[in-house]
């Protein structure tokens, strides 16, 4: 199954994963990450079959993806040359995490899914200073691996001083947000 299709910023080329579903319930999916120009010419298998999850292009050749590579962890990968470097913060790589840029490509925030109480954490990585925080803990009901569940799927407005994420936290499906402000949050 093809899932997540996403262009790059200057929709030259544009990627997506590549699914199989187990025939076995409980069994693991295999994913493979994959490029393409426009056209779907000079296609790349940039991870071949492992697992892949949330990505997000930083710019029309990088892009930043949580996978197991052969580790878990967040990676960013050269779409030309194929090669990758793992992040290495042990407080992002622990869980598969939503991540996505902000707007000036300074800093990235993801949040990963409940670990042993209801509640979401949502990560800020500043580049600069090559740490991360967290930044809110949302409450969100784990509602189990169904088409009901409601991931935080957080984000930025246009100019990233707002971060906005799905909600199952006042009982039905909204959208929260936040004021985001990188140097507040970094200092506290």
């Amino acid at each position: 199954m093809v899932n997540h299709i996403t262009f790059n910023p200057s929709a030259s080329r544009f990627l997506f994963l590549l699914r199989d579903f187990p025939e076995k319930a409980g069994d693991k999916w295999g994913t493979i990450l994959v490029t393409a120009n426009r056209d779907g010419s000079e296609m790349r298998n940039l991870t071949n079959y492992c697992g892949n999850s949330h990505y997000h292009w930083k710019n029309d050749r990088e892009i930043m993806i949580y996978a197991q590579l052969p580790e878990w962890g967040i990676y960013f990968i050269d779409d030309i040359t194929g090669v990758c470097r793992l992040l290495g913060d042990p407080a992002i790589d622990r869980a598969d995490i939503h991540c996505i840029y902000h707007p000036d490509r300074s800093c990235f925030i993801g949040d990963g899914y409940p670990e042993k109480t209801p509640y979401r954490d949502i990560m800020l990585y500043d580049f600069e200073t090559e740490r991360s925080v967290k930044i809110a803990s949302i409450y969100s009901k784990d509602t189990g691996n169904t088409d009901c569940r409601c991931d935080l799927h957080d984000r930025f407005n246009p100019d990233g001083t707002l971060v906005s994420f799905d909600s199952l936290g006042e009982g039905n499906r909204c959208i929260r947000q936040f004021r985001f402000d990188k140097k507040a949050l970094l200092e506290s």
